[in-house]
Protein backbone atom coordinates (compact mmCIF):
# COMPACT_ATOMS: atom_id res chain seq x y z
CA UNK A 1 0.00 0.00 0.00
CA UNK A 2 1.57 3.36 -1.04
CA UNK A 3 0.38 6.25 1.07
CA UNK A 4 0.97 9.69 -0.78
CA UNK A 5 3.94 12.19 1.55
CA UNK A 6 0.71 14.73 2.66
CA UNK A 7 -1.11 11.53 4.51
CA UNK A 8 2.20 10.64 5.71
CA UNK A 9 2.62 13.65 7.78
CA UNK A 10 -0.96 13.65 8.52
CA UNK A 11 -0.41 9.90 10.01
CA UNK A 12 2.42 10.71 11.86
CA UNK A 13 1.42 14.03 13.31
CA UNK A 14 -1.79 12.17 14.38
CA UNK A 15 0.35 9.43 15.76
CA UNK A 16 1.22 9.51 20.17
CA UNK A 17 5.21 9.61 19.28
CA UNK A 18 4.70 12.87 17.69
CA UNK A 19 2.03 13.98 20.48
CA UNK A 20 4.92 13.29 22.49
CA UNK A 21 7.59 14.91 20.83
CA UNK A 22 9.36 12.00 19.49
CA UNK A 23 12.56 12.63 18.09
CA UNK A 24 12.16 10.01 15.10
CA UNK A 25 8.75 11.46 14.49
CA UNK A 26 9.95 15.01 14.57
CA UNK A 27 12.85 14.21 11.99
CA UNK A 28 10.85 12.41 9.58
CA UNK A 29 7.81 15.04 9.81
CA UNK A 30 10.46 17.95 8.78
CA UNK A 31 12.00 15.50 6.23
CA UNK A 32 8.67 15.37 4.71
CA UNK A 33 7.83 18.79 4.78
CA UNK A 34 11.17 19.64 3.29
CA UNK A 35 9.93 17.24 0.66
CA UNK A 36 6.45 18.74 0.00
CA UNK A 37 8.44 22.12 -0.28
CA UNK A 38 7.08 23.16 3.08
CA UNK A 39 9.93 24.64 4.04
CA UNK A 40 9.16 27.13 6.81
CA UNK A 41 7.10 24.80 8.78
CA UNK A 42 10.36 21.71 7.93
CA UNK A 43 12.09 24.51 9.67
CA UNK A 44 10.37 24.84 12.93
CA UNK A 45 10.01 20.98 12.99
CA UNK A 46 13.80 20.62 12.54
CA UNK A 47 14.20 23.52 15.14
CA UNK A 48 12.04 21.94 17.55
CA UNK A 49 14.06 18.56 17.12
CA UNK A 50 17.53 20.00 17.67
CA UNK A 51 15.88 21.90 20.65
CA UNK A 52 14.78 18.45 22.37
CA UNK A 53 18.32 16.86 21.70
CA UNK A 54 20.26 19.74 22.74
CA UNK A 55 23.37 17.88 23.78
CA UNK A 56 24.18 16.23 20.73
CA UNK A 57 21.50 16.02 17.27
CA UNK A 58 22.81 14.18 14.32
CA UNK A 59 24.75 15.58 11.91
CA UNK A 60 21.99 14.97 9.37
CA UNK A 61 19.31 17.22 11.12
CA UNK A 62 21.68 20.73 10.81
CA UNK A 63 21.81 20.16 7.12
CA UNK A 64 18.40 19.08 6.46
CA UNK A 65 17.82 22.24 8.81
CA UNK A 66 20.42 24.27 6.27
CA UNK A 67 18.45 22.90 3.39
CA UNK A 68 14.91 24.42 4.61
CA UNK A 69 16.56 27.68 5.58
CA UNK A 70 18.73 27.64 1.82
CA UNK A 71 14.99 27.35 0.78
CA UNK A 72 13.48 30.31 2.82
CA UNK A 73 16.53 32.53 1.22
CA UNK A 74 17.90 32.73 4.61
CA UNK A 75 21.32 32.04 3.64
CA UNK A 76 23.02 33.63 6.42
CA UNK A 77 21.10 31.04 8.76
CA UNK A 78 21.75 28.43 6.66
CA UNK A 79 25.59 29.45 7.23
CA UNK A 80 25.33 29.13 10.51
CA UNK A 81 23.30 26.20 11.13
CA UNK A 82 26.26 24.19 8.81
CA UNK A 83 28.96 25.50 10.79
CA UNK A 84 27.45 25.03 13.89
Amino acid sequence: MRISSKQFVSYIKSSTPYQEESKKALYLVGVSHLWLGQYQVARNELTRLVEKENSSPKCSVFILLSIAYKKLDDVASAIKTVIY
